[in-house]
């Protein structure tokens, strides 16, 4: 079979913006990007996004994006509840039957809490700032219309700075799931942003929560006449008793650009079979990542599945206590699921959506 070679261009010449140019990487395999299914140790997980018990499609059904039916203010157990939390607007939402709650902001449409039989699986920083100054530092920041520094904006763009809309909260169809829908349009985007970023666009962010766990469903449409191009991710904070104690599978072997060396191509990736386990600073992109990856937590013999759509990258970051570390740095690890290497087009009344479902065993 010939092989294909496959190019990537470098975040940092987006970045610097060289005009119709680009530095471009081959393939690590030097063939497509494709991947062999690969069984972590004990763990029922295989991280080519089919695994033993959920092949692609039956993926995509999962991810897919599921109408709610409009909540019944009689119903009973209550779906939500809303509070206040500094200036902020907070909204729990509940899944009795799985025994789960998520906790979204207004602001950001950031999602701070998620827990599944009373317990946390989301870190949020003790320095946390509530006032709708800054983002909301923890649970799900949205990196939208951009990631990282990569591009004329300020680090991960807009949507995590912003006032959100509620849309709608209710069940699906089925049942299975109760949702909430946020809503945001460039009518809604402070000017000093979209000066810099000038596209007329709508975008909406569903949670759904069910017995297969907290699903993430994030879209966005072209509303002007001009095309735009937009990097985004899920920028994940886990709790974890200890980041020393975890081990990730899934970017076995798949090159990334090591953002401490100034974005550096590791064009191999590295082995790891027995999971990528982190003992000092990391912050790394991954290009083109299995549709399933996964945290082993040793300590608290917790598994946290990310199981991804229409998400080819994945960020891994924690700081390990360097100089501007959050407080808490050793009890979070953040895997971040993103389309980030290559920009995402949007010609004028173009979609596009991508999701993640997260699991906890």
């Amino acid at each position: 079979m010939a092989a294909f070679q496959h190019c990537v261009a470098s975040p940092w010449t987006r970045k610097h913006c060289f005009a119709n140019t680009c530095w471009k990487k081959p393939c690590h395999r030097g063939g497509c990007c494709c991947f062999s299914s690969r069984k972590f140790a004990n763990l029922s997980c295989v991280v080519d996004g089919a695994s033993q018990n959920m092949n692609n499609m039956q993926l995509k059904e999962v991810l897919a994006w599921k109408e709610l039916l409009s909540n019944d203010s009689n119903q009973e157990p209550q779906l939500y509840t809303s509070s206040k939390v500094g200036n902020l607007e907070q909204l729990t939402l509940h899944h009795v039957a799985s025994n789960q709650q998520v906790q979204v902001f207004l602001f950001g449409a950031t999602v701070t809490s998620w827990k599944k039989n009373q317990v946390e699986r989301f870190f949020l920083s003790q320095e946390a700032d509530f006032s709708g100054k800054k983002p909301i530092r923890g649970g799900i920041p949205l990196c939208f219309p951009q990631f990282g520094p990569y591009g004329s904006l300020a680090q991960h763009g807009f949507a995590r700075n912003s006032m959100w809309h509620l849309k709608q909260i209710g069940t699906t169809k089925d049942g299975s799931a109760t949702g909430v829908v946020l809503s945001l349009s460039s009518k809604d985007v402070d000017a000093a942003w979209t000066s810099a970023w000038p596209y007329a666009f709508t975008a909406q962010y569903q949670l759904l929560l069910g017995f297969q766990g907290l699903q993430t469903n994030f879209w966005v449409r072209n509303e002007g006449e001009e095309s735009f191009s937009f990097t985004f991710a899920f920028h994940n904070y886990f709790d974890v008793s200890d980041v020393s104690s975890c081990q990730v599978f899934g970017l076995e072997n798949i090159p990334y650009y090591d953002r401490r060396k100034n974005d550096e191509w590791n064009e191999r990736g590295e082995e790891n079979l027995a999971g990528f386990q982190i003992m000092e600073p990391v912050d790394r992109i991954y290009v083109s990542t299995p549709d399933e990856l996964a945290i082993f937590d040793s300590s608290k013999l917790q598994i946290i599945k990310v199981k991804k759509q229409h998400l080819p990258d994945s960020t891994l970051w924690n700081p390990f206590g360097i100089e501007g570390s959050d407080a808490g740095w050793s009890k979070f690890l953040c895997l971040e699921p993103g389309a980030i290497n290559q920009p995402i087009e949007l010609k004028s009344g173009e979609e596009w959506h991508g999701s993640q479902m997260l699991q906890c065993e």
